[in-house]
């Protein structure tokens, strides 16, 4: 149960920036910073804190790599916000989410780099699948005239995502081995938060994009952005990890997109073409075919 809340509240996240009245790099911000006070309260809970103890055993040293692998997850993560939330804003939500979820692939590809183990057969072919499925989803804003050529920049945004996201669960996966989830978490937020931040001014004074909401509706978006999408998604998510097998898991999070295009249609009256909905396919199966092989 918690495993589904996580991916349905994740699946609103394109949802939250196309509405967001800020720029989309100030829309991550806000995502990032608004919920660390929250998960800093959850950490300093007494419930909790237990379980957020560091091991005795563990050195200065290690310690010390941890905590810098946290804080590197964050800034992969904060690039990889900057790049969703630019595709979700100049794409269709959908296509965006979709291409973000190519993730394991490349998890697979730097592992591959950092293990020297070449990925099995069937990831190569998830990875086919995947890839003609992405091909699929970008080619109607491909043969756009060029004033549409923002959107297939969106997806390629949204493509390259994916390769940041990858980076970020390598490096918080590296955090993970010493650090407690709450603690790796909030590391890896407030890196984040210090990386997105400046970006967001340099995009307000340079590209003209809106720093915070001017109505209270917008601040219920951002918020909602915060709490729903990044918190309960993120940490729900994290708690499912704990308790449930990996690859269930990874099938369940298939959810994400799917629910997410369905949002998109119900909220902003985005539909996919039949040639992209043919790709969301390829792409999903090519996800489900890769993360079995993990």
């Amino acid at each position: 149960m918690a495993l589904i809340v996580g991916a349905t509240a994740i699946a609103f996240a394109g949802i939250f920036v196309r509405l967001a009245e800020t720029g989309p790099i100030a829309s991550a911000f806000w995502r990032m910073f608004l919920a660390l006070p929250i998960l800093t309260a959850i950490l300093a809970w007494p419930r909790f804190r237990t379980l957020n103890t560091l091991s005795d055993s563990i050195s200065s040293v290690s310690l010390h790599q941890a905590k810098r692998a946290a804080y590197w997850a964050g800034v992969w993560f904060a690039i990889d916000l900057i790049l969703f939330h630019y595709a979700a804003v100049n794409t269709l939500v959908a296509a965006a989410t979709l291409e973000s979820n190519l993730a394991p692939i490349f998890v697979a590809l730097g592992l591959w780099y950092l293990t020297g183990a070449a990925p099995r057969p069937l990831t190569w072919f998830g990875m086919l699948f995947a890839l003609i499925g992405a091909v699929c989803i970008a080619l109607p804003n491909l043969l756009k005239p060029a004033a549409a050529s923002q959107q297939w920049l969106g997806d390629l945004a949204g493509l390259t995502s994916a390769v940041f996201y990858a980076l970020y669960i390598l490096a918080l996966q590296r955090a993970r081995q010493q650090l407690p989830t709450l603690r790796a978490m909030c590391l890896c937020g407030l890196s984040a938060a210090a990386v997105l931040f400046p970006a967001a001014i340099f995009a307000y004074f340079y590209w003209q994009q809106p720093l915070w909401p001017i109505t209270v509706t917008g601040w219920g978006v951002v918020i909602g952005l915060a709490l729903i999408s990044q918190l309960s998604g993120q940490v729900v998510i994290a708690y499912a990890f704990a308790h449930l097998p990996a690859t269930f898991s990874s099938i369940t999070l298939l959810l994400q997109p799917v629910l997410t295009a369905v949002f998109a249609w119900l909220i902003l009256a985005q539909q996919l073409s039949g040639i992209q909905i043919v790709g969301a396919g390829l792409v999903l199966t090519g996800i489900y075919i890769a993360k079995r092989a993990l």
